[in-house]
């Protein structure tokens, strides 16, 4: 197999302790070419299994250790019938999956000396996976000598989460000498479905929050403000937040005291609360929320509160992280249970309504596992399901940090991100527009908290503004930047008065001088001497202007990183009423 030009292949490596996973990626194209898992390493019998376009195959084995299982993914690779490339010297980059990197990285790096030491060091906060995942590192650098290697870290996205999110109420000592903190886990999972949510909602990181919900068997929910973990429920270990398959999650910590004295041994604690506890425990059924469903079905009270509780742990740390995020636009659900548990979907949701978050039940039943959006049109909170691909964002890591050129590296994500071509083929970039803003008087109000929060992006473009709506935006700007106009800042205001403004904006529309209008109107306004909107409308149809009247279409409109994509229709459909209004 050949190679297409300017492309490259990426083989990612998710090495656990008796387990071996991988996925062969063509990038940047993110074309996955086959995948697959020694499985049972160190046991008498193991087994291999490989799925590519070319067929699968499956064989058992003793795989002794991590270089025996390397040197059977390296013959499955290359199979002559089966094989998923069609020679090693193929693979020009491999992306790992490595779980701990503690506090010392915030984004993923190119493995040297350095990483490999500071990787170990944190085996003590990582003694199951961290050493699994340098074998993995090893090994592979044995069979594919001189090809560059990328580590991908599971903390890393949360390292942004400020102290306040991640200290414990304990002796200060125990951080200073020890690092009790938390760390947060899924990081990976967490970033990747954070990118997709944006391009689902045609959002911009920088205006955006988001609340994702990484539910399997291992659970964890984060907060995510701007692009960046501002908090997560996994903890110091995967142990704290959210009741899981088999773990416990957030309890009261005395009760391990309580059963020592009992005569619990600490090992036996430490299996309960991770190996005996959560939906499994609690039921006494399943750690499987299949199994759960089928039996609550049959009026099973044990598995119907195992189920209950479930969600309502999740719908706490939702309110949760609603409050800490102050304005709330998107909850995204991934993972085995977040993407096919549509009844737990709906578990969820179903109490949330007085905090915005209002789903269509029959959209979520009707999308099942299918990535999109199950919530109503006029729910102020988006509810999106995204099908989570921690390998494909290992891949996107990988092939960023190796061959990028270093010029068009940029800032997106935490301290390291890149420039990436977005699926169309287009490349996200920079775009200054004008726009117009019109308000009612009664509803400037609105506008200042809109212009409050939005004001670092709306710094960066051209904007025209009616009547005295131009000193109260600019006024709001300058004090949300510390007392001082930005550098850039550009605001052309229109006189004041009935029709002055709106003819002086109406003849700009009509030069094209304007790249879209957002309205902040009230239709059954009481001031004769307010915006004519309706007059504004028909010239914004004539022209083909895009225009907004809610807060999420209007952040769409200043945040878009593409002028040619379509802007999304507005919930109250200004269009169809100005077409309406045309004589």
């Amino acid at each position: 197999m050949s190679n297409r030009s300017g492309e490259k292949v990426v083989l990612v490596l998710n090495s656990g302790s008796s387990s071996l996973k991988y996925e062969v990626f063509r990038m940047p194209s993110r074309e996955s070419l086959g995948k697959g898992s020694v499985e049972r390493i160190g046991e008498i019998k193991g087994y291999i299994s490989q799925s590519c376009a070319r067929g699968q195959l499956k064989h058992e084995d003793c795989f002794t250790d991590h270089s025996q299982a390397m040197g059977h993914i390296a013959k499955a690779l290359v199979d002559i019938d089966k094989g998923i490339i069609g020679e090693l010297r193929e693979i020009e980059a491999i992306g790992h999956r490595v779980v701990h990197g503690g506090e010392q990285f915030s984004a993923s790096v190119i493995i040297d000396t350095e990483v490999i030491e500071a990787i170990e060091k944190n085996i003590e906060l990582a003694p199951l996976h961290n050493p699994a995942n340098l074998m993995g590192i090893r090994e592979a650098d044995k069979l594919f000598p001189g090809v560059s290697q990328v580590a991908v870290f599971d903390t890393a996205f949360h390292q942004t989460m400020p102290p306040a999110a991640y200290l414990y109420g304990l002796p200060r000592e125990l951080y200073d000498k020890y690092r009790i903190r938390r760390y947060g886990f899924h990081g990976t999972s967490h970033r990747y479905v954070t990118r997709r949510a944006l391009e689902l909602l045609k959002r911009h990181a920088e205006n955006t929050n988001l609340i994702t919900c990484h539910l399997g068997n291992g659970a964890s929910i984060t907060a995510v403000e701007c692009g960046k973990s501002i908090d997560t429920s996994m903890g110091f270990t995967p142990l704290e937040g959210l009741m899981m398959g088999t773990r416990s999650g957030d309890f009261d910590p005395a009760i391990l005291g309580f059963l020592e004295e009992r005569g619990y041994t600490p090992k036996e604690l430490s299996t309960m609360v991770n190996k005996k506890s959560g939906l499994l425990g609690l039921s006494g059924i399943s750690n499987d929320l299949r199994d759960l469903e089928t039996a609550a079905e049959t009026d099973n009270k044990n598995a119907i509160e195992a189920l209950e509780v479930y969600a309502h742990r999740v719908r706490k740390y939702i309110g949760s992280y609603s409050a800490e995020l102050v304005r709330t636009d998107a909850i995204v659900f991934t993972g085995g249970v977040g993407q096919h548990g549509t009844k737990m979907r709906e578990r969820i949701c179903h109490r949330l309504e007085n905090i915005g978050i209002v789903m269509d039940y029959e959209k979520n039943s009707w999308n099942g596992s299918t990535e999109g959006i199950v919530s109503t049109p006029y729910s102020p909170v988006a509810i999106v399901v995204v099908p989570t691909n921690e390998e494909l964002q290992i891949a996107i890591d990988s092939y960023d940090l190796l061959f990028l050129p270093a010029q068009t590296q940029t800032c997106a994500y935490g301290e390291k991100t890149y420039s990436r071509e977005h699926p169309t083929g287009e490349l996200y970039m920079e775009v200054t527009k004008t726009i117009a803003l019109v308000a009612h008087d009664n509803r400037k109000r609105a506008l200042i908290e809109w212009v409050e929060y939005n004001w670092h992006t709306l710094s960066k473009h051209r904007l025209v503004c009616t009547g005295t709506t131009g000193r109260l935006v600019e006024e709001t700007i300058v004090s949300k930047a510390g007392g001082l106009a930005p550098e850039g800042l550009s605001i052309k205001k229109l006189k004041s008065g009935p029709l002055g403004g709106d003819q002086q904006l109406g003849a700009l529309i009509a030069e094209g001088g304007v790249d879209a209008i957002i309205f902040f109107w009230d239709p059954m306004s009481p001031h004769p001497h307010d915006v004519d909107v309706k007059a504004l409308l028909r010239i914004a149809v004539l022209y083909d202007v895009p225009m907004a009247c809610n807060r999420s279409t209007a952040d769409f409109i200043i945040s878009s990183p593409l002028m040619n994509r379509a802007y999304e229709p507005s919930p109250v459909d200004l269009r169809s009423y100005a077409e309406r209004s045309i004589p």
